[in-house]
């Protein structure tokens, strides 16, 4: 695979083990895959848009799967399936493509069951999310440079937001990803009470000007890099793993920051989301 997000799909029905090859072994968060590249056990296959073919043919697997097809444009050694599970503007949407890797398997009815288990959870803590009349305004945003990369109403995260009954702030965009610049990002959201996905981990990080943001000022600003791990080049988060079929503990870290007056978030200790920090 080219993917790690892939690789939670094929964790959870029991078959990781079955894993061959895959790409940018240094942003895999999962410790015991990871360990079985650097072995040797998994071949490495380089970037993702850029798989080795000669890696490949080494690794002999039975299929290779990509995330687009113009990721392998070379004649391939073996069968490509395309996964076009980040296609999907929902988070549960995207969850349920685990029912197709299980088809690999012949595992389609353990698949449901995780399915149907994680669908429930997520209607569920939605259901108890809506019983608070506090609805706290919300933006998500990174930078990359001088670009801020928002999350717009067609971004899969944006069902989240919604489901954990706030008033996000680009629910009526029909896009996934919004980008603007730093003026813009503080005259359209001087307003709102929380920051969701801040790419920064310490407050000290961000531009003097964003203190204009009422969410700065209060201190109420997240990422979602929580379970993270220290690899050769870069922190990796596991939230851009594992996250894609766990889209119910997300909705409850989302639901636990938004609103901690519920009484099933007190002492609830959140996987992915936490709080940027001063130095």
């Amino acid at each position: 695979t080219n993917s790690t997000t892939h690789t939670e799909f094929v964790r959870l029905l029991g078959e990781d083990a079955s894993i061959r090859a895959l790409c940018c072994s240094d942003y895999i968060y999962n410790d015991s895959i990871y360990k079985r590249v650097k072995s040797g056990e998994i071949v490495e296959l380089g970037g993702d848009m850029q798989v080795n073919r000669e890696k490949l043919l080494l690794s002999n697997p039975d299929v290779l799967f990509l995330s687009d097809k113009r990721e392998f444009a070379q004649n391939s050694p073996c069968p490509i399936i395309i996964s076009y599970e980040w296609c999907e503007n929902t988070a549960l949407g995207r969850a349920e493509w685990i029912k197709f890797f299980s088809l690999f398997f012949d595992k389609i009815h353990e698949a449901e069951e995780i399915f149907n288990q994680t669908e429930d959870n997520y209607q569920r803590l939605k259901n108890i999310a809506q019983k608070d009349s506090i609805r706290p305004r919300v933006f998500a945003a990174g930078a990359y440079g001088d670009t801020w990369y928002l999350t717009g109403g067609l971004g899969y995260m944006a069902k989240i937001y919604e489901d954990a009954n706030c008033s996000f702030c680009l629910k009526d965009t029909m896009v996934g990803t919004v980008t603007c610049g730093l003026e813009w990002l503080i005259t359209n959201f001087q307003t709102a009470d929380m920051w969701m996905n801040c790419h920064a981990k310490h407050k000290e990080e961000l531009d003097d000007r964003l203190s204009a943001i009422k969410a700065f000022q209060d201190n109420h600003i997240y990422h979602f890099n929580k379970k993270s791990v220290k690899r050769q080049s870069a922190t990796i988060s596991d939230f851009y793993e594992s996250a894609v079929a766990h889209p119910d503990w997300v909705l409850k870290d989302v639901i636990t920051i938004l609103h901690p007056s519920l009484e099933f978030t007190k002492g609830y200790e959140t996987i992915y989301i936490d709080s940027i920090t001063t130095k």
